[in-house]
């Protein structure tokens, strides 16, 4: 069957763009994983020095000492390889299949040799992480081993700003603001077939530089933005005491100096808790801002909460209808005003009315010389106040402007319609011919993209629906041809045309019950209604659009992988912080610190560059969800009207509980640890580790 044919393509298409999305999410989770694994071996390294320089003391070999740490790393990344692997295909494919696993099901999914593939590169990473801890592990000499802090450290913090973070932070910059304004550098780039083949290669091989950098932007602008916030020392000072000075108490001058001498370790923290907030909190950001605004283009294409259609001919008669279009109007609108106000209904605000007549001597590409609509509106002003709608849905100006410039005795044009007639504002438009078969010639005002209550395409049944290549927000298209006016405009008073549809756009309120209205609204009106329109089932119609059901579920998939990434990363670095400080801590219980004074030190320590990498994450969280949606939406090749509406930063309660529980989790972490100190005496914490 060919409809079934063309649904499967078009399902390989949409899964197609929903694996680019997939990527546009899951590789900034693998990069900030990455820099986790590199970060925390860094500092676990930091923290044994003391052993390695013991152990070279003793005489060990270097090489040795090399061999065994390459060979413990590489067999723990193999283990944690497979583990991975296993449970991230098995587990999601029990779920899936119901509790029921075969071989033929896990071998067309997840591949052996794309299964050893994953594994190779995981390996490969881990190894390649590992070269410049191996190398300093064996070059450690034990004079540096044995210092409280160690140079090497002191040199790493004092590395500052180089190339390579300028390199990250403009790169991620360039590619989010991208994202935002819609903008890229490739897009400057054509190759035409008078180009040289050199040319042609280098526009292509541009354009997928350019699209790759959209996968790494967000770990690259984060790690670019935090190391730029770290080579600012007064800076960074001055934030990390202004937090120090509520939470460490009378210790607070000590805790600033404790981080001063381990700058390497706070600026690590701050950085992978800023990775961890970005990582965490857009994909929420993204998901919340990419369904606001799939309801908002269904929202603005059915204008109101109920959308009525009706006949005409159950209002005036069939001579009346033979008129000029001017009495058509006046015929309809009078009995039409009369029934309204017969009308009443306490969830109902408001009642407006769209005239819909179609041209027959105006002519469009598809349409020949007949089906181009012509939509009348009674008053502006009313219209605007009683409908909803947004300005960007304007081409020429706002759409509130274009509409009012309607009563100037003008017409406005959807886009398709100005492009092929090449309409400028006061040029002349052809309508059609009037009753005495002469040219009716309106000047044009201005284009609009969509008009809200604008009835859209009609697809009768799932067969043409699968054959029109179209999905549910296509289907609210923004490419049909039609022209819009003004009841009372004089100038089509005499336009032979026909009036086939009433469009009643009826405000309910948020208690209304639809049904009850519209069988109101018709023993009202006397008039059976054609179509019937709920908004809240048309936004039920959104979460069924397979592009948005599955991007929407992939955004909250990743979000629950950020979080749950998040509070590993957060533990694990402030873990390993906790365990070069316990010889600090047992210092200062030797020296008479209270618990709650021990506590509010080491909670300092913690909480001042985790709020200030919290503020970092959530400001790149928004800015890279904003973008996201931006970019998301652009992978569809066919437009909507919602291509047309700006997108809308949505910070949902997701969003703040989510910042929230991360800080709590920054306030738990160091209640715990500074307890921890506790369970021993001062003396066995001082020297065990």
């Amino acid at each position: 069957d060919n409809a079934i044919l063309v649904l499967l393509k078009r399902m390989a298409e949409i899964s197609r763009l929903i694996g680019l999305a997939t990527l546009l999410i899951a590789i900034p989770l693998l990069a900030i994983a990455w820099m986790l694994a590199s970060n925390l071996s860094s500092l676990l390294i930091l923290n044994e020095r003391r052993k390695l320089g013991l152990m070279r003391l003793r005489g060990v070999p270097g090489k040795l000492l090399g061999q065994s740490l390459l060979i413990s790393i590489g067999l723990g990344g193999l283990i944690g390889g497979i583990i991975g692997l296993t449970l991230g295909t098995l587990i999601p494919l029990y779920v899936y299949e119901g509790g029921v696993l075969s071989w033929t099901t896990l071998s067309r999914v997840q591949g052996p040799l794309l299964v050893l593939l994953f594994l190779i590169v995981g390996l490969a990473l881990v190894l390649l992480i590992s070269r410049k801890l191996i190398r300093y592990a064996t070059t450690i000499s034990p004079l540096e081993a044995s210092r409280r802090v160690a140079v090497s450290e002191l040199s790493h913090a004092r590395s500052g700003f180089a190339a390579l973070e300028w390199l990250a932070l403009l790169i991620g910059a360039y590619k989010i603001v991208g994202w935002i304004a819609d903008y890229s550098l490739s897009s400057y780039l054509a190759a035409g077939e008078e180009d040289s083949s050199a040319w042609t290669q280098f526009v292509q091989a541009a354009t997928m530089l350019d699209r790759a950098l959209d996968f790494i932007a967000l770990p690259l602008f984060v790690y670019g933005l935090v190391a730029l916030l770290v080579a600012q020392r007064q800076l960074i000072s001055w934030l990390l005491s202004s937090v120090t000075y509520f939470v460490g108490g009378k210790l607070r001058a000590l805790s600033l100096k404790h981080m001063s001498l381990k700058p390497h370790r706070i600026s690590s923290f701050l950085l992978i808790v800023g990775l961890m907030a970005s990582v965490s909190l857009y994909p929420s950001i993204a998901s919340k801002s990419f369904e606001d605004k799939a309801l908002r283009g269904a929202t603005v294409q059915v204008g109101s909460e109920l959308h009525v259609s009706i006949s005409p001919t159950d209002l005036v008669s069939a001579e009346q209808l033979e008129q000029g279009l001017g009495g058509q109007v006046q015929a309809i609108r009078a009995v039409l005003k009369e029934r309204l106000a017969a009308f009443q209904n306490p969830a109902v605000t408001s009642t407006e009315y769209i005239f819909e007549a179609i041209l027959p001597g105006f002519f469009f590409p598809g349409y020949g010389l007949s089906g181009v609509p012509l939509y009348l509106i009674d008053d502006p002003q009313r219209y605007l106040k009683n409908t909803i709608f947004e300005e960007k849905l304007g081409v020429t100006g706002k759409f509130s402007e274009v509409i009012t410039e309607l009563k100037g005795q003008t017409i406005a044009a959807s886009p398709p319609v100005a492009a092929f007639w090449n309409l400028s504002a006061g040029e002349p438009v052809l309508l059609g011919a009037d009753l005495s078969k002469k040219p009716v010639l309106v000047p044009a005002s201005g284009i609009v993209g969509f008009l809200p209550g604008m009835p859209p395409r009609s697809i009768s049944d799932r067969q043409s629906y699968v054959s029109a290549r179209i999905d549910y927000l296509n289907y609210l298209s923004s490419t049909d041809a039609y022209l819009v006016g003004t009841m009372d405009n004089p100038r089509v008073a005499n336009l032979k045309v026909l009036i086939p549809r009433i469009l009643l756009l009826v405000r309910v309120k948020p208690d209304g019950d639809a049904q009850a209205i519209v069988k109101s609204l018709s023993q009202t009106l006397k008039s059976r209604p054609l179509e019937v329109r709920e908004l809240k089932r048309e936004l039920k119609k959104v979460g069924g659009d397979m592009f948005i059901f599955l991007a929407l579920e992939n955004m909250r998939i990743y979000l629950i992988g950020g979080v749950l990434l998040a509070l590993i990363a957060i533990l694990a670095i402030a873990l390993t912080n906790y365990l070069e400080d316990r010889r600090t801590l047992g210092l200062l219980r030797v020296r008479g610190v209270s618990p709650v004074l021990l506590f509010r030190f080491f909670a300092s320590s913690l909480l001042a560059p985790a709020l200030l990498g919290l503020v970092v994450g959530l400001l790149v969280a928004g800015a890279a969800g904003f973008g996201l949606t931006n970019l998301i939406w652009s992978l569809r090749e066919l437009k909507s009207v919602v291509h047309l509406l700006p997108t809308h930063l949505v910070i949902s309660a997701w969003t703040v509980w989510i910042s929230l529980g991360l800080l709590a989790v920054v306030v738990t972490i160091a209640l715990l640890f500074s307890l921890w100190v506790f369970r021993r005496s001062a003396r066995t914490s001082m020297t065990e580790g």
